[in-house]
């Protein structure tokens, strides 16, 4: 894996009143990589973006080709999010949730994956442990980024 991060808005307006102040985290990051089975990979994270979809994730295959849209400026968790297969918009069944706000449809997913856990005994959604692995992942993209070299992460997430 190699990475490039960077601030392409290193001014950013924040507070109330609004005051201009030094960005510190990075706000956009190029991915490129390769799996463990050989298949490439690339990615890219952009904030301060403005348009119509604030986030898109494509997957290209043999068979076809998939896209996940939409999200809201404030990520991708905060809006809805499509399907679209061969370029044919899928209906997607939001179920009991479909008259939820674009803020709360997510929201309210991820809550009653945890109930039904809870109710169930069972385990669907993320844990600790994948927080961490996670969080490991993120800490190896940044390294990439910051000495110029391929990563190996053995620990990545596998969901």
């Amino acid at each position: 894996m190699s990475a490039l991060v960077s601030r392409q808005f290193p001014r950013i307006a924040v507070g109330a009143p609004r005051q201009p102040r030094a960005r510190i985290t990075f706000d956009h990051l190029l991915v490129q990589g390769r799996h463990a089975a050989g298949a490439p990979f690339a990615f890219e994270v952009a904030g301060g973006r403005t348009g119509e979809t604030p986030f898109h994730l494509d997957l290209v295959g043999e068979k076809g080709h998939l896209r996940l849209d939409g999200g809201a400026p404030r990520g991708l968790q905060a809006g809805r999010i499509g399907l679209i297969r061969d370029g044919d918009r899928q209906a997607v069944d939001e179920g009991p949730f479909a008259t939820l706000s674009d803020a709360a449809i997510n929201v309210a997913g991820v809550y009653a994956a945890l109930r039904d856990d809870i109710v169930r005994g069972t385990a669907t959604v993320t844990d600790f442990a994948h927080a961490v692995r996670l969080t490991h992942l993120i800490e190896d993209v940044l390294a990439a980024a910051q000495i110029d070299k391929r990563s190996k992460g053995s620990d990545w997430p596998v969901h």
